[in-house]
């Protein structure tokens, strides 16, 4: 999506970097709506659609206090319109057996790449990778969300690990990962180890050799990590090995990196974690989890009644009732 911009649109790529919302907003071929938050004060993340029917396509932003946050939301959407409309984006998705996760993926690290293009992020990387101070030192640098600071440094991981936000009581904000399940969003991991460590001395960069990542199935292998607060949150780097802020840091017994493709995926109705098999619904191409859910769209998502916005059914406390407004809505 980079290349297709500056190939067809530099002007819209520079403005985009100095402000997307503003750029956006004047962009003819779409529409850009900011929807009222519900909660203002909760601090909830910042959600977002496209609706690719209306005519010129909207790009749906929820206003949020972080105009960072707003103008990641809003690149993010900006990536669905240009992958849904630009007949070669298209057909890289349209026989993935999970396109709807590779747009999802495609569209946050288009976001972080327009507010955080290389010239900016290169000299700031160490040779061995980023760790979490790296992350703190790409949020000071830039006008980009610390979302989308974590997605852009996960990018350039060396081996497997995660790069998870993390809230300022634990729970999870967002994790963008390589060859490692990520802990689901919104869980609470205030009790592992290094997320421990880093509530109990607030504003310190801290480190733990030992720390985990807690599922609902229970714990991962062990992991090294480091973690610094950013801005109120907290910002850990999980890795199985080579661990950029130690001199050395060999794989432990049983565990090792893959650093291929991700081979696992999140199941929408029950938010368990599982391994990706070659059970695949017919219907929707997506991978079925253990429980034999998929992502079909009868059953996996409705409207929020609050924000008017088509969102998963993860996103609700009570989806079976259409009355429920989404978690970010109550």
């Amino acid at each position: 999506m980079i290349a297709l911009l500056e190939d067809t649109a530099p002007e819209l790529l520079t403005a985009l970097f100095v402000d997307a919302v503003a750029a956006l907003d004047q962009y003819p071929d779409v529409a850009l709506r900011l929807v009222p938050e519900s909660d203002i004060g909760s601090g909830c993340t910042v959600a977002g659609g496209y609706r690719g029917n209306e005519t010129p396509p909207a790009l749906v932003v929820t206003m949020s206090l972080s105009l960072r946050r707003r103008a990641f939301t809003a690149l993010h959407e900006f990536g669905h319109h240009l992958q849904r409309t630009n007949l070669d984006l298209g057909a890289r998705l349209a026989d993935h057996a999970a396109e709807e996760d590779l747009e999802e993926a495609a569209c946050q690290i288009f976001a972080s790449r327009v507010l955080l293009p290389d010239a900016v992020v290169a000299p700031l990387v160490p040779s061995r990778g980023p760790d979490s101070t790296t992350v703190a030192e790409f949020y000071a640098r830039s006008n980009a969300s610390r979302a989308a600071c974590c997605v852009r440094a996960a990018e350039l991981l060396a081996g497997g690990g995660a790069i998870v936000l993390y809230r300022g009581n634990g729970t999870v904000d967002l994790a963008a990962s390589t060859g490692l399940i990520p802990p689901a969003r919104f869980s609470d991991q205030s009790s592992t180890p290094l997320i421990a460590r880093a509530l109990a001395l607030p504003g310190r960069t801290v480190e733990h050799d030992a720390t985990v990542i807690s599922y609902s199935t229970g714990d991962s292998h062990l992991l090294y990590g480091q973690a610094t607060w950013v801005d109120g949150h907290i910002v850990a780097v999980l890795m199985p090995d080579n661990a950029s802020w130690k001199p050395f840091a060999p794989p432990r017994p049983g565990t090792g990196s893959y650093t291929g493709p991700s081979k696992w995926a999140t199941c929408d109705h029950c938010l368990s974690e599982f391994t990706v098999t070659d059970d695949v619904c017919a219907r929707c191409a997506t991978p079925r989890c253990p429980r034999r859910h998929c992502a079909c769209p009868s059953n996996a998502e409705r409207t929020c009644p609050g924000c008017h916005l088509t969102l998963a059914k993860s996103r609700f406390a009570d989806f079976a009732n259409p009355s429920t407004p989404c978690r970010d809505c109550i």
